[in-house]
């Protein structure tokens, strides 16, 4: 019987687009599965583009909810969820995968019942986990984001399957929608390159000035032969007729075919595949370009960041302000005849252009890991920043996936005599918080009343919040306590002695990761100073947690003695 699979993407139309590579490797992975998708109503035309999905649901829940907030009383949300789930539990899944972060799909994950479920799911008492730790990462990621690298791609790909080959983004476009681009972009032979353009964006705080799109494809066209589809949803009209005027009236010579709002998304992705290039905000078009192997020149403006949703695949670039400022300073940092001169090495009619000013240029690749990677190629370097990005990179691909990673390890950072006295300062805490935990499972053995542990939890919750306020604000320990705290409430806690046997085993592996991370970045001398004076090092620790285990180990013998 084949292996089958439900995965819940209730999200926008390029976050489909970004589980493609995930299919192929559930499909490497089981090659008998079948997998289907539960996506939003609007983005079914979108979703029966992805290759390899026996079946798109689109979510009606928002019909039965009514209006009913997100944040409603969860008895009644996980009702209307389990109703309007029940059919599909006859379908008995082997695997649910959760990309959408949400307690509505929390509850449809959880009523579903499978044993195998990955990303968020709901509690019977109505609170969070996220199960997979590379869902958790995602779920943690604005926290993470300072010195992420990974892409949601990737991430999507190894939470919701595990490590596999590379693979490239793509559609399966109907042959109607192909025939019908091939009457409506005929091939030509004149040399007339074709430039797509998408002005609008999602929010407007993504979308770059419609005046600086008009300036910079009139500077593109004063080079090169060009002809530029513009593309966008009628709502995206204005904003592209004010990118068209601004073209004219600065001299643009090239042809303009104005597509907004004219095609549907199977046609939209067949004329990209005309098309030799796709200057966008961060939208779903740049990811539907990315997958019909179309080159992407992205603008990465706002609340995002192109290391997690940037164009996927080698050969894109990303031009971001720098350093990042409010939108409307963003914005105008970017130049757009610097974007032009970019836009003229892309399609290979220049060389890279090495002048910038107010913006950092990357180019997209894969890393020798296999997973996408950013490459800087112009704009102020911040050394430290790129060495965390690495760092974290090497460090969260062998903790949560197990495997030795390829990426080198480069010399420390420049700040590590500041990241050495937050480990000092750090360990006596973290030495009091597995003391106090190991404490806490020694009560909750004894099966003492529940109140009899509120000094216990009140003394670790003081200690903890010490932790947090020396680590957060350090570079190379603030992910750790991220995801610590991400461990400390990821359970489905039965009783109050697996909560602190969680917790114990929690700052337990907060302190060896800790340990691991001061190691690497000091290759191996841990926090010892130049002048040569040890701080609390590893045996140290060893010996506190054996000595906290010892003592509870003895408390346990002395209380059988007693009874």
């Amino acid at each position: 019987m084949a292996t089958q699979i439900l995965i819940l993407n209730m999200n926008r139309i390029g976050d489909l687009v970004q589980t493609v590579p995930l299919l192929d490797r559930l499909r490497k992975e089981c090659p008998d599965c079948a997998i289907d998708l539960v996506v939003n109503r609007p983005c079914t035309p979108m979703a029966k583009l992805l290759p390899g999905v026996r079946q798109v649901i689109p979510d009606d829940m928002h019909a039965q909810l009514g209006h009913v907030p997100e944040g409603t009383d969860h008895s009644a949300l996980k009702h209307t969820v389990m109703c309007w789930a029940e059919p599909f539990r006859t379908v008995r899944y082997d695997r649910v995968i959760n990309l959408t972060f949400t307690r509505r799909s929390g509850w449809l994950a959880a009523a579903l019942g499978v044993a195998d479920t990955r990303g968020v799911v709901m509690t019977p008492a109505g609170t969070s986990v996220v199960r997979n730790p590379w869902f958790a990462y995602v779920a943690d990621i604005l926290q993470y984001r300072r010195v992420n690298r990974f892409n949601l791609v990737d991430l999507f790909a190894l939470g919701g399957s595990g490590h596999g080959p590379s693979t490239p983004l793509h559609l399966s476009i109907p042959h109607s929608a192909e025939n019908w681009a091939r009457v409506e972009f005929p091939k030509n032979e004149s040399g007339l390159l074709r430039v797509a353009v998408q002005v609008g964006a999602s929010q407007a705080v993504k979308a770059w000035r419609p005046e600086s799109f008009g300036r910079t494809m009139a500077a593109i066209s004063r080079r090169i032969p060009v002809q530029f589809v513009l593309s966008g949803t009628e709502n995206e009209a204005g904003m592209v007729k004010q990118a068209a005027v601004t073209y004219r009236a600065a001299g643009g010579t090239g042809t303009i075919d104005d597509r907004t709002g004219r095609t549907n998304l199977a046609q939209l992705a067949a004329l990209l595949r005309h098309c030799h290039l796709l200057l966008t905000n961060d939208t779903g078009t740049m990811h539907m370009a990315a997958a019909v192997g179309v080159r992407v020149l992205n603008l990465s403006l706002g609340p995002i960041s192109f290391w997690e949703t940037g164009p996927y695949g080698p050969g894109h670039w990303v031009i971001q302000p720098d350093p990042p400022h409010s939108h409307t300073v963003s914005q105008d940092q970017i130049v757009p005849e610097q974007v032009a001169e970019l836009a003229w090495h892309v399609l290979g009619h220049a060389p890279f252009p090495l002048s910038w000013t107010g913006a950092q240029v990357y180019e997209s690749g894969l890393d020798v890991d296999g997973l996408h990677d950013y490459r800087q190629r112009a704009g102020r370097h911040d050394e430290n920043s790129s060495w965390y990005r690495t760092f974290w990179r090497r460090f969260w691909y062998e903790a949560l996936d197990g495997r030795r990673s390829c990426v080198a390890q480069v010399q420390g950072p420049s700040d590590l005599s500041d990241q050495q006295d937050c480990f000092r300062t750090l360990c006596p805490i973290v030495d009091q918080l597995v003391a106090q935990a190991a404490h806490l499972v020694h009560l909750t053995q004894q099966e003492v009343p529940l109140a009899a542990l509120k000094p216990a939890t009140d003394a670790l919750g003081d200690t903890h919040g010490r932790l947090v306020s020396v680590t957060m604000p350090a570079a190379a320990f603030g992910p750790l306590t991220v995801a610590l705290n991400r461990d400390l409430q990821n359970g489905q806690m039965i009783t109050v002695k697996d909560l602190a046997r969680q917790h114990l085993s929690a700052y337990q592996t907060f302190l060896t990761r800790a340990h691991s991370v001061i190691e690497q970045l000091t290759g191996g001398q841990g926090a010892t100073e130049k002048t040569g004076q040890e701080s609390t090092g590893r045996g140290e620790y060893d010996n506190h947690v054996q000595g906290s285990e010892l003592m509870w180990l003895q408390r346990e013998q002395e209380a059988s003695l007693r009874s």
